[in-house]
């Protein structure tokens, strides 16, 4: 092997390796939040088949691929969070792996090694590896997927047709978004293998049949999700096709920023100083970094564009005129701009057909784990507008900004709640301790049972509240015999920020009882109120 290729080699195991340490530092400290409770709340039930009926009272759209794999790992390893991330975390690993192989094929190894930085730093990559949901099998069936529709395009054999048809048949087995990808490559396979009409055909047959099981499902799905009076607010509305512009370019920031404390608790004095100005540096970052992101792709679309018109202007008498040496090199910038016109696929047009959704359906279309399948594609398409660059300064300078931000990022994966603060609850329940009861309002109809999960509480002492009537009666009931009690009230839908506070204390204020409030922040804003009589 050449020097140069071991160099390279070298490089993506030393990524790699920092990209495990990322996944797998402070995991004990990882919260179990409420999605991913729905698939762990049922795991000690005795059968699959329970299993199955359990989690989708509260999952019903999910297809079982990925349920019927963390049953049995549950059965080999146990049902501790740790244990169960651990199945994400190797699906996360082998998709480094499959990053660097497909982005070599794409960009060479400089920007294969250019893309698997960013993948490997990428919050949203970190949030999902470490996660006890499916996102880590749909991310390593869509490089899957990617790699063997590359490989159909330029090296043609029926093999890769099998393993395109196989990976998309997981995908969309794992998740219904994968249907979106499937349709991607049926595009793909239109536009530039459309003589291979027969192979096209028994694809898409077997797509179908692949996906024929599901359709009663997809069908419910698109009825659960149907809800014309935010449709029709969405389509009146422009802003939102804006949104829908941008917001693949925020995906691997989100994450982080989802963390970070609310503007109503920066506002309200309620974090520290040092917590305020990091939450701001990261905003200004996350802004910069999608601007990073949005020049690169419009440095690649610019030159596709030029390429293709320098091509059109000419007559077929130049073309066929070209020196071989010359015609050697077109055809090699040819293969360099196919690949971005592969990778703008796979980008850009998931993103375009969950804007339908949006404007017909309701604006939850945007959360950035639908489309996560595509966000390679993004890492990619940014590699390869960096190593594009002619001037070796120029092109350094601009890689290791762009490099700089992800790693800033990635970083802070370490040391926000990127998946809330149950665990700091819990630990600030079981302080002194001595058996009271707790009670929870949220949004989750297993907010009590997470919350036991978080700490070592006994289940029993926790209940379940879903109106401040509800609560009114509980503190009657339960002060009369303990000096003191919790009360947990997670962000809500009807309760956020400024407006969740004075329901709540006015009805405590009312009572006559004394309390102190402690808050969490993260994706879900956590209040405990200790209350004394």
């Amino acid at each position: 092997m050449p020097r140069k290729g071991c160099w390279e080699h070298a490089t993506a195991v030393l990524i790699i390796l920092a990209a495990c340490v990322l996944r797998m530092y402070c995991l004990p400290s990882q919260s179990v939040w409420s999605d991913e409770y729905v698939s762990v709340a049922y795991l000690d039930v005795a059968t699959w088949s329970d299993f199955k009926a359990s989690y989708r009272q509260h999952d019903p759209f999910m297809p079982p691929l990925y349920h019927v794999s963390l049953y049995w790992w549950a059965r080999l390893v146990g049902t501790r969070a740790v244990a169960l991330r651990c199945l994400s975390i190797g699906l996360g690993l082998a998709s480094l792996c499959m990053m660097y192989i497909l982005g070599r094929s794409l960009l060479g190894g400089k920007g294969a090694l250019f893309a698997l930085a960013l993948f490997a730093f990428s919050p949203q990559q970190i949030y999902h590896a470490q996660g006890i949901r499916c996102y880590s099998f749909v991310v390593f069936f869509a490089l899957v997927s990617a790699y063997a529709f590359w490989r159909m395009l330029h090296y043609g054999g029926m093999r890769w047709w099998i393993i395109n048809a196989a990976a998309g048949m997981l995908l969309v087995w794992t998740h219904l978004g994968g249907v979106l990808l499937v349709a991607v490559w049926g595009v793909g396979a239109l536009l530039w293998l459309r003589r291979q009409w027969s192979a096209i055909v028994l694809w898409g047959g077997f797509q179908a049949l692949s996906m024929l099981p599901l359709a009663a499902q997809v069908l419910t799905t698109m009825h659960y999700q149907s809800r014309p009076d935010v449709g029709n607010t969405a389509l009146s509305n422009p802003v939102m096709l804006l949104v829908g512009m941008i917001v693949p370019f925020f995906k691997d920031t989100s994450y982080v920023m989802n963390a970070l404390p609310t503007a109503y608790l920066i506002d309200a004095g309620l974090i520290s100083v040092r917590e305020s100005m990091l939450a701001r540096v990261l905003v200004v970052a996350s802004l910069l970094l999608a601007l990073f992101f949005l020049i690169s792709l419009v440095s690649v679309l610019k030159q596709i564009v030029t390429e293709r018109a320098s091509w059109f202007l000419r007559t077929s008498e130049e073309r066929k005129s070209i020196p071989g040496a010359a015609l050697s090199e077109a055809e090699q910038q040819k293969g360099e701009t196919s690949a971005m016109r592969f990778l703008l696929l796979w980008f850009l047009m998931p993103a375009l057909m969950l804007y339908v959704p949006v404007v017909l359906v309701n604006s939850a279309a945007l959360v950035p784990r639908y489309t996560i399948f595509a966000s390679p594609s993004l890492h990619l398409l940014v590699a390869g507008s960096v190593i594009a660059i002619r001037k070796p300064k120029r092109m350094v300078a601009w890689g290791a900004g762009i490099i700089i931000l992800m790693m800033i990022f990635g970083l802070s994966t370490t040391i926000l709640p990127i998946r809330g603060n149950y665990l700091a609850l819990g630990q600030l329940l079981e302080t002194g301790y001595d058996g009271q009861s707790v009670a929870v309002l949220g949004d989750s109809p297993l907010l009590a049972s997470q919350v036991a999960y978080n700490s070592t509480l006994p289940a029993d002492r926790i209940v379940q509240v879903y109106s401040l009537k509800e609560i009114s009666l509980w503190l009657d009931k339960e002060l009369m015999n303990a000096e003191s009690v919790w009360f947990v009230l997670e962000e809500t839908e009807q309760l956020e920020d400024p407006i969740m506070l004075p329901p709540v204390e006015h009805l405590f204020m009312g009572k006559g009882v004394e309390y102190s409030r402690h808050f969490f922040y993260g994706p879900q804003l956590l209040l405990a109120y200790h209350i004394r009589r």
